[in-house]
């Protein structure tokens, strides 16, 4: 404090404080009271803080924490309690209003009153509209979850597993497709899923590869319509390909003329309840989060481990094939399956040196909701092995 003196005024008996100061003290005051009383700003500090000099910051100083000394009361604009919001800042707190008092929501000015404008509804209306619209999107995302399917056929089904069809691709195996579609529509109580990437629906940039193929995008439509309405769906995902541009909705239009139980873009869960026998529980999705190059059936067999809600776990996307069978803590087996899929001679597997596997375009599950738990459900890579399989076991049981 050397150097800077208090002025003689304030060593009066009866001092008297200049109007400069006391013009100034009101305002210091409301702002840094506070820190100046309870926290020790000093006088560098408050001159900084406000751009006044040491000399005049170090009288409001003394007149703010003495006010009684120089005469002063609360009445000078002195705030003896204030509440501290931050470092020499204190603000006053908002204006209090209720978005549910009534009397608030209307206005008035020059003799006119009204509540809101004409082209909007009341902030309680549009809460309403809100809640009622999460309550029915917490409803439907809750029964999507799982979804019963009655079966009302008694004996064992199959389910055959389409891997990633790609109809529109010059690569796709129609051969063996045409067979596996063929089959199933001759087999009794044999079903279908399929896994998606339905066509390949190539967009932006990736719309140059049309020209690398010889079916365009509506022999693509009318090949994925023949598709999914030759064969009873299970179950129809729609893969990456199929969720591009405009046509998720051109396949979803498609799938409202067929007769298909579930339908979409994330994970199908399946309960199958049957006449006799215990329930069997399906999950499928295009691709299972997760991978490995020494276990092809990673992604599958993670999501079984995880969430052991199933019995079969089945999957897609990576065009490679593999079964894996393991039985959980809870002593129960499951299956985790990956299909490989229709589309062969992959330009771009082939660029980054990934092998390609030359079977296992679908699997079929035959389910026997009687038998013991290892034979409950058995995996077969041929759809015209399955086929017969699958009658024999009707046949045994007295349904064929």
């Amino acid at each position: 404090m050397s150097g800077i003196g208090l002025p003689q005024w304030m060593y009066d008996d009866k001092p008297v404080v200049p109007e400069k100061y006391l013009d100034m003290l009101s305002e210091i005051d409301d702002k840094f009271g506070y820190s100046i009383r309870n926290e020790g700003l000093g006088r560098r500090n408050l001159s900084e803080e406000t751009g006044l000099s040491q000399f005049t910051a170090r009288i409001l100083i003394a007149l703010i924490k003495n006010p009684e000394k120089y005469g002063l009361s609360a009445s000078a604009g002195l705030a003896d309690e204030v509440e501290f919001t931050g470092r020499g800042v204190v603000r006053d707190l908002p204006k209090l209003e209720r978005w549910d008092r009534t009397d608030q929501i209307f206005k008035e000015v020059g003799g006119l009153s009204w509540d809101q404008k004409d082209d909007e509804i009341s902030i309680e209306e549009l809460i309403r509209r809100r809640e009622r619209r999460f309550r029915e999107l917490s409803k439907a995302k809750k029964n999507s979850k799982v979804r019963h399917i009655n079966v009302k056929m008694h004996g064992p089904i199959a389910i055959t597993h389409l891997g990633d069809p790609h109809v529109d691709d010059d690569g796709c195996n129609f051969p063996e497709l045409r067979r596996t579609v063929e089959t199933i529509a001759k087999t009794e109580a044999m079903y279908a899923g399929n896994i998606g990437d339905t066509v390949n629906n190539w967009i932006g940039r990736l719309e140059r590869l049309y020209a690398k193929q010889t079916a365009t995008y509506d022999d693509g439509i009318r090949l994925a319509e023949w598709l999914l309405s030759s064969i009873p769906y299970i179950y129809v995902l729609l893969g990456n390909h199929d969720l591009w541009g405009k046509t998720p909705a051109v396949l979803r239009q498609i799938l409202k003329t067929t007769d298909v139980a579930v339908c979409t873009a994330g994970t199908a869960k399946i309960q199958l309840n049957f006449p006799k026998g215990e329930p069997v529980r399906l999950m499928a999705r295009h691709d299972f989060k997760g991978s490995s190059a020494w276990n092809r059936a990673h992604g599958p067999l993670k999501a079984a481990k995880l969430d052991p809600w199933a019995d079969i776990y089945v999957s897609g996307h990576k065009h490679h094939w593999v079964q894996h069978i393991h039985e959980g803590m809870d002593g129960k087996p499951r299956w985790s399956l990956t299909v490989r899929g229709y589309k062969y001679f992959d330009d771009f597997a082939e660029e980054r040196g990934f092998y390609e596997h030359q079977h296992g375009e679908s699997c079929t599950t035959i389910i026997d909701p009687t038998a013991r738990p290892t034979e409950r459900v058995q995996c077969v890579w041929d759809i015209e092995e399955a086929a017969d399989l699958l009658n024999y076991k009707r046949k045994r049981a007295g349904y064929k």
